[in-house]
């Protein structure tokens, strides 16, 4: 089974959202019905920077600034990866949900633009920043037929420790903020230390949305503690296992913890929610009082 490190947050937050977004075909092969969910404006929002981001970062590479047209080539990336994101949500999803500060296609692609203008911004304020590696999927073998897969959004080099890197990644973030984010930090330095790199810092590049009659803001660098990250991560990867384990063997959720605290505990972000594989946290945990 794969797991990939940027679903760690989900589990840390709902482990039986996780289990119904991750192991939907052997849930429902169990007999449990799924909700089909509305996409979030907010993903392809996300999608699209990053596609900016990716080939800003590819133009820098050997380069204390971006080159002339580089700018122009990300923001044309951008607003592609974005198209291509909403034409493919709407293959699987049930529609789309927008928000106050993107409230239709036109306005979200105007995010798109800023946001990314904004880290290209950043990219030209940091004339030492190296991109190694951009947007790479690796992988390692966590045993007990588990994979550890995921694609970093960017390893930088640092220049005062010599051979030893960075972990860069890129969050956009509207108004529910950034999740715990540490363990998918974790995972990724796991991955790449299995490969040989030594990772001795990591720090995400915030990339806010506010409502467009808002300034935006600049891309906010945040420190990650890498020793606790990773600790976070091992932790959070035998939890997995274990309830992976527990529902193969049950085929029944009551082993699956379940957070009703959760702000994405609804029928907008959980496929779960009112049926019977989780009708509500709440009412199972009367059933097993």
């Amino acid at each position: 089974m794969i797991i990939r490190p940027s679903s760690i947050s989900t589990f840390l937050d709902c482990a039986r959202r996780w289990v119904a977004q991750h192991m939907a075909v052997e849930v429902r092969e169990a007999g449990y019905r799924l909700n089909r969910l509305r996409s979030h404006v907010g993903a392809p929002i996300g999608t699209g920077v990053h596609g900016g981001a990716a080939v800003a970062l590819g133009e820098k590479k050997g380069r204390e600034m971006l080159p002339v047209g580089a700018r122009a080539s990300a923001l044309d990336a951008s607003v592609s990866a974005f198209a291509t994101a909403i034409e493919e949500l709407s293959g699987y999803s049930n529609g789309m949900n927008f928000d106050a500060t993107a409230s239709d296609l036109p306005m979200a692609e105007k995010q798109v633009v800023r946001m990314t203008k904004a880290y290209l911004d950043s990219v030209d304020q940091r004339p030492t920043l190296q991109p190694m590696i951009i947007e790479e999927r690796a992988a390692i073998d966590i045993g007990d037929g588990f994979v550890l897969s995921g694609q970093v959004d960017s390893i930088v080099g640092i220049e005062e420790i010599g051979p030893a890197s960075e972990i860069k990644d890129l969050k956009t973030t509207g108004a529910r903020g950034l999740p715990n984010v540490a363990g998918q930090i974790g995972s990724y330095r796991m991955i790449h230390e299995g490969h040989g790199r030594a990772i001795e810092r990591a720090s995400i590049d915030l990339a806010k949305r506010v409502p467009m009659k808002k300034a935006q803001p600049d891309i906010r660098f945040l420190p990650v503690d890498l020793e606790e990250a990773e600790n976070l991560a091992r932790l959070s990867l035998v939890e997995i296992k274990r309830t992976v384990r527990a529902f193969r063997q049950t085929r029944s959720p009551k082993l699956i913890r379940a957070n009703a605290a959760s702000v994405f505990c609804s029928d907008r972000f959980c496929p779960a929610y009112g049926t019977g594989f989780c009708r509500t946290p709440l009412l199972d945990l009367e059933d097993r009082s």
